[in-house]
């Protein structure tokens, strides 16, 4: 339907104009990707008329087609691949590379095109390596193809994780011990962490293109499931919070980097209740814990912060790795909370900030009842719960009575109001 509606009538314009220097230019678009390895983004560059010259642009690791020749291109491309798929396995394989490149550079919303490009790697006519070349340029183009990172996805769970070499991973539970995963023949393809890191940085790209960018966190959070050595989870997951989090204060409309961040948490959540014993953690809820730090979170949820940094936000970057794992997940949850406040005060009437602090709160009840009231008694947790209430209380006194300008800001901190009284049974006052 897309394509349809971009280049309507494409067999009949194809009958009428078969511009014969497409295979020129599609030659050009190749040499490009052959002699440029690191070639990182492709665009179409607003050119109303044929300047006699080729209109493939190349300069700083960036490839641009000038606009005037992109229908005719398309064209030529898709009746050619129609009449290839009449005749399997007739065409040269070259060919059908080169085709396929410009026809996904053009238009990688076409699942077929992705198809006939996995077909060409199981026959082994396909560099894999290249094909997430490929689409890592398609990507710069159009950060939101979901087809894209679909195929990135086939690509690494077919070819590349099941070669990657073993990796020798320093533990950092096990004072630096080494701890030696799978071990195997180095492969050309690059290691877990290469990968790992390589995805990493591609989802970020695409999500720093396109806001609110569902198919960049998803691929991400695929990532982190299925590429992330279990060695290095623990190490992965701190950084990427640390990393993501300083990205949702930039972008506070943005509720797929949110969830990403809800999703992080889980994780690391379910790592402790695990035991991780990769990372050597053993958590026991019945031990005693030195319990000074309660009071320190208490006491900082008890106190309003307006000002953005003024919130504790240094307990959200003092996770490390020494101490006991669930502290480290109640210092991380509410240094969050108190970033959100901070969040939503200086930056109004954003439902995407109110949303995420549900899953903040809903989880930092759950961490106290599931453990601190265990492992430091009901007095210190009640002190925990009372702090939170008073935090959520002013809170919704600072957004319902002194910004009564914005609306929006006032009508997401009564929902919020009401969901803490109807989920947690938290009651929270408010203006009517």
């Amino acid at each position: 339907m897309l394509a349809s509606r971009i280049f309507p009538s494409i067999e009949n314009n194809m009958q009428d104009n078969p511009f014969p220097a497409a295979e020129r230019i599609l030659a050009d678009i190749e040499s490009v990707f052959k002699k440029d390895p690191k070639l990182s983004e492709f665009d179409i560059v607003p050119v109303n008329e044929n300047q006699n010259k080729s209109p493939v642009l190349h300069a700083s690791h960036s490839l641009g087609l000038e606009s005037w020749c992109v229908h005719h291109v398309f064209c030529f491309i898709y009746q050619r691949l129609m009449d290839l798929r009449k005749k399997r396995g007739r065409e040269d394989p070259g060919t059908l590379i080169r085709l396929l490149r410009g026809a996904l550079l053009l238009n990688p919303d076409v699942s077929s095109f992705w198809h006939m490009r996995k077909d060409l790697m199981l026959s082994s006519h396909l560099d894999p390596t290249a094909d997430l070349h490929l689409s890592l340029v398609v990507l710069s183009h159009k950060p939101k193809c979901s087809e894209a990172f679909s195929h990135r996805r086939w690509v690494i769970s077919h070819f590349l994780l099941p070669l990657c070499p073993a990796q020798t991973f320093p533990s950092p539970h096990r004072g630096g011990e080494a701890v030696d995963l799978n071990p195997s023949l180095p492969s050309p393809l690059g290691s877990i962490s290469d990968i790992l890191n390589g995805e990493l940085n591609v989802s970020g790209l695409a999500a720093n293109r396109y806001a609110n960018n569902y198919h960049a966190w998803n691929h991400r959070i695929w990532t982190i499931q299925n590429v992330c050595p279990k060695g290095l989870l623990w190490r992965v997951l701190l950084r990427e919070w640390s990393e993501t989090g300083q990205w949702v204060a930039t972008h506070v409309s943005d509720h797929s980097g949110m969830q990403y961040r809800q999703f992080l948490l889980d994780r690391m959540m379910a790592c402790s209740s695990e035991g991780d014993d990769e990372g050597g953690i053993v958590v026991d809820g019945t031990c005693e814990q030195d319990t000074g730090f309660i009071q320190v979170m208490a006491h900082a949820l008890g106190n309003f912060r307006e000002n953005p940094g003024d919130g504790l936000a240094s307990i959200s970057e003092d996770g490390g790795f020494e101490g006991h794992m669930c502290e480290n997940l109640l210092r991380l949850a509410i240094g969050e909370l108190l970033v959100n406040t901070d969040l939503i005060c200086q930056f109004v009437g954003h439902e995407a900030l109110w949303c995420h602090r549900r899953f903040i709160v809903r989880t930092v009840v759950g961490m106290v009842s599931d453990w601190v009231k265990v492992a430091c008694g009901e007095d210190l947790a009640d002190q925990l719960l009372r702090a939170m209430q008073t935090q959520e209380e002013l809170l919704v006194a600072h957004c319902t009575l002194q910004l009564h300008s914005d609306v929006h800001q006032v009508r997401f901190a009564k929902r919020h109001a009401v969901w803490l009284a109807r989920i947690l049974n938290i009651s929270v006052a408010c203006e009517k």
